[in-house]
């Protein structure tokens, strides 16, 4: 009883360690709000797939992870602001299997800032 308590136990911490490891190998985009004014939207597209961030609260942020599996290309964001003022760019490079690539968008009041 007690083995398979202890296997049971090892691989709820292996699935639980493998959970967490793929965000370290995962490429991701985090968009910080500093505009002072709530962001209605933000869209960020990849050459695969497009990344919906929803609305951001000022002073917060937003991760989201994608896949490691892209075609050459770059960011290209859409930044809706809660006036309904829309501000559009691109950013950055994105290629094909990039691991643990972080990119970030910072909005400002006046301008949009892409680090990676």
């Amino acid at each position: 009883m007690k083995l398979i308590g202890k296997i049971i136990g090892a691989a709820v911490l292996t699935l639980v360690a493998l959970y967490y490891g793929t965000f370290l190998i995962m490429p991701s985009v985090t968009v910080s709000n500093d505009s002072g004014a709530t962001i209605q939207s933000v869209y960020v597209t990849l050459p695969d797939s497009t990344l919906n961030f929803g609305s951001i609260e000022r002073q917060q942020k937003n991760t989201i992870h994608y896949a490691l599996h892209q075609n050459n290309g770059d960011y290209q964001y859409r930044v809706v602001d809660s006036d309904g003022a829309i501000r559009t760019g691109r950013c950055g490079s994105v290629m094909n299997n990039e691991i643990h690539k972080r990119v970030q968008i910072q909005v400002n009041k006046h301008d949009v800032i892409c680090s990676d």
